[in-house]
């Protein structure tokens, strides 16, 4: 098993964001911030990881009224 460092997590959370899995993300943020180096780099994880815990909630809940719309209309057409 390779050590991973703080950059390997911040690019893994990074690409976590663009595919849109934010609570993972705020996971891979999360181990970033323990290997930071220095306080500028753990609060940058620290910040990652509290916005894409929000994003997360938002999207779900996006997701879920979406879906919820998209049924009511399947049934209004049926």
């Amino acid at each position: 098993m390779k050590n991973e460092t703080y950059l390997d997590f911040a690019e893994t959370a990074i690409q976590k964001e663009k595919e849109e899995k934010y609570d993972l993300a705020a996971t891979y943020w999360k181990r970033a911030k323990y290997l930071a180096a220095d306080l500028k780099h753990r609060l940058w994880a620290q910040y990652n990881q509290e916005n894409n815990e929000e994003r997360h909630l938002l999207h779900h809940s996006h997701i879920t009224v979406l879906s919820r719309y998209m049924n009511k209309q399947a049934a209004n057409n049926d």
